[in-house]
């Protein structure tokens, strides 16, 4: 379920099959600069977790490096197909 009023979006949300919902009222950024930073802030949080993620990984540095570089170059990749290079 999902309502949208303005600035604010309510979202209800089951986590697990019969469970109990989730709501959640997320509010939106009122100007271009505030939606810029908003995602600035997601991109850097998914850059760490990536990050995190691979140094957990139990294999050597070599191809965490390589793996690295792989999703780097996907992600360069999508934007060159986005902005139609």
């Amino acid at each position: 379920m999902l309502y949208c009023t303005g600035a604010a979006s309510y979202i209800a949300i089951s986590l697990k099959k019969g469970g109990r919902p989730i709501e959640i009222i997320v509010y939106h950024p009122e100007t271009p600069e505030k939606q810029a930073e908003l995602e600035k802030s997601v991109a850097k949080f998914h850059a760490q977790y990536v990050l995190q993620y691979l140094e957990k990984l139990n294999c050597p540095t070599e191809q965490k490096l390589t793996l690295a570089d792989a999703i780097a170059k996907t992600i360069l990749d999508g934007e060159k197909t986005e902005a139609g290079i």
